[in-house]
């Protein structure tokens, strides 16, 4: 639709819904790279109010302006992409909302005057924001709210997926770390096959550890005994003993 009219591109909002640490946030930053925008991202779980995004009243002597102003009135993007990263662990109450604000933003005739609480006198057009949430359960979520995003189920990945993650994420360190170019250019098979049985965040945090670990045995490629889970390793205390 873009491409056959102004070439400005348009999605609707839409919602990420599955299990912590299968990838959406990181899905959202390989995209914001692709689409060559902004991204700019509100954990909703520590948000107490909404002022996050829709800033805080003016007659507060320390009121500030929100997010979304801020992207849009300094920012060079009309259409940035917005995260709410974990929208089903807002903590809500009668007096603050921190998605209150988004009963308007989400529909485009309405986000069209959207006015920051801080500085009321002036009117933004927001209807060009891209929207983007994640979330664990959607049955905490409003279902207003819920009504306004396409909701996409995120399953955990099965084996075949697990190989092409695994290998991205080998292939990211190797092209974006500083160390990279000190190893093995491919994953070891059987590596590759050990770490497919692990949590798609599990495996990245397992990842730099064997990277170090082969690093101080003056190693270039990964054998299967660099690969210790954290949740396998006994607790070490840290601080003063007696």
């Amino acid at each position: 639709l873009s491409a056959v009219s102004d070439n400005v591109l348009r999605i609707s909002p839409f919602l990420m819904l599955g299990e912590p640490g299968v990838g959406k946030t990181d899905f959202m930053l390989t995209l914001t790279n692709d689409l060559n925008t902004r991204l700019e991202i509100i954990d909703i779980s520590t948000s107490q109010s909404g002022a996050a995004l829709s800033g805080s009243d003016h007659f507060w002597g320390n009121t500030k302006t929100g997010m979304l102003f801020n992207t849009l009135m300094y920012g060079d993007l009309a259409n940035p992409i917005i995260l709410l990263d974990e929208i089903d662990k807002g903590r809500n109450s009668d007096d603050y909302d921190p998605l209150a604000a988004l009963h308007q933003l989400l529909e485009q005739r309405q986000a069209k005057t959207f006015y920051d609480l801080s500085v009321p006198e002036i009117k933004i057009d927001a209807s060009h924001v891209l929207w983007i949430a994640t979330a664990n359960k959607i049955e905490l979520i409003e279902s207003q709210i819920v009504d306004r995003f396409t909701v996409f189920n995120i399953s955990i990945p099965n084996k075949d997926q697990m190989r092409v993650i695994v290998n991205n994420l080998y292939q990211r360190f190797i092209e974006q770390n500083p160390a990279g170019l000190y190893f093995e250019k491919t994953l070891n098979p059987d590596v590759l096959s050990y770490l497919c049985q692990y949590h798609p965040r599990e495996v990245r945090k397992v990842l730099e550890q064997a990277f170090g670990l082969a690093a101080c045995e003056q190693r270039n490629y990964l054998i299967q005994q660099d690969l210790r889970p954290s949740n396998n390793q006994k607790n070490k205390a840290i601080g003063f003993i007696n």
